[in-house]
């Protein structure tokens, strides 16, 4: 009887979670890169396809062949996993006391890295297409094409996009990740850039995609009539641009910005902040920095060079930039200590938000943040 009474409690669970499963595969009212079901056996044998690349293949730019074995590396290495759970999860693993939470969290990270390896060669593809569709744009418009740092044509990392949809969000399933290709282009003047988003709403790429709201986030507000609704207000940090998801030919998702040279000087100077304050959460308390690619970047972004820049060109944030000129102190002080983390309170906050607001609001003043 206790067998029968497990399979009718199994199966309620079945039926309990179905609405939920087919919520994911059939995602026609989201716009998504889709739900991502993974054959074993064919991901073994992409798998093994990369490893044969990687031994024989002679690769002309290096930064792809180290993409590639950094993909191997995080698919392969036992304990990499590790790398996109949370602290608490990491803890009952070393304790050896895991509980259905952290069960779930480590089956899910799991997934989502094959699941985002299935999918990387189409991004690649995704990538390059976006890369051809934004010279057209610029070539017309006036602009110029900022292509990402990177391996295959600046496609999103792969550890990065792996943190994010685990680490930064873990709530995002496989197919929120939508700017994993992608690429910016930019303008001397709002005028031509304003020329090149009427220009992109008439392709098929966006035109595919329109009917979502999310399609094109419109930062400047330049958006009459029908196209008022895609119209939003700066970030809360102060940035704007014009961004569109637009769907490329096999299928995939990519994101184009388009942008002022001015505001891309202000986003520049202005991001290192962003990435401090991003984990904080609402911001309404203190949080402590512990991610190690953050605390790198501080460090090498937030110098002496920095500081003067934004002493001379954004006036405003003098006063608030006393208080990120102590923050990034203590930090390099804690780092040279041994100690990789840093506490930062709701001063500290308010200030960095502060001096961000600051450099973004230059950032509409002309050329001002222009050498």
């Amino acid at each position: 009887m206790l067998n029968e009474v497990s399979i009718e409690i199994a199966q309620a669970q079945i039926k309990k979670n179905r609405a939920a499963v087919m919520a994911k595969i059939n995602l026609n009212n989201n716009m998504s890169q889709g739900f991502r079901l993974v054959n074993v056996k064919d991901y073994q044998q992409k798998l093994q396809q990369l490893k044969n690349k990687i031994a024989s293949f002679e690769y002309a730019n290096g930064a792809n062949k180290q993409q590639d074995e950094s993909i191997i590396d995080i698919m392969t290495r036992k304990d990499s996993i590790h790398d996109y759970l949370d602290q608490a999860t990491k803890n009952k693993i070393k304790s050896g006391q895991l509980d259905n939470a952290s069960r779930n969290q480590i089956a899910n990270a799991q997934l989502k890295r094959k699941q985002l390896f299935m999918m990387f060669v189409e991004t690649i593809e995704a990538q390059e297409a976006l890369k051809e569709y934004a010279i057209k744009i610029a070539s017309v418009c006036n602009g110029v094409v900022k292509q990402p740092p990177g391996a295959y044509f600046g496609v999103k990392d792969f550890h990065g996009a792996l943190d994010k949809i685990t680490n930064r969000k873990r709530n995002y399933d496989i197919g929120d990740l939508k700017d994993a290709a992608r690429m910016t282009v930019i303008f001397e003047n709002t005028e031509d850039m304003v020329a090149a988003k009427s220009m992109i709403s008439l392709t098929e790429e966006f035109i595919k995609l329109q009917h979502f709201q999310s399609s094109m986030k419109d930062r400047y507000g330049t958006g009459k009539g029908n196209n008022a609704k895609y119209n939003c207000g700066a970030t809360d940090a102060g940035y704007k641009d014009i961004k569109f998801f637009l769907k490329m030919n096999n299928g995939n998702i990519g994101e184009l910005q388009l942008n002022t040279k001015n505001m891309m000087a202000a986003k520049k100077n202005g991001h290192i902040i962003y990435d401090i304050l991003r984990d904080g959460g609402t911001l309404d308390r203190a949080f402590t920095i512990t991610n190690a690619d953050v605390i790198k970047k501080v460090g090498k972004n937030m110098g002496e060079k920095w500081f003067s820049f934004i002493k001379n060109r954004v006036p405003k944030a003098k006063v608030a930039l006393t208080e990120v000129e102590k923050l990034v102190t203590r930090l390099k002080g804690n780092v040279s200590r041994g100690n990789r983390s840093l506490t930062v309170d709701l001063t500290e906050i308010k200030a960095l938000s502060s001096v961000s607001l600051s450099i973004y609001e230059q950032g509409d003043n002309a050329r001002v943040l222009l050498d």
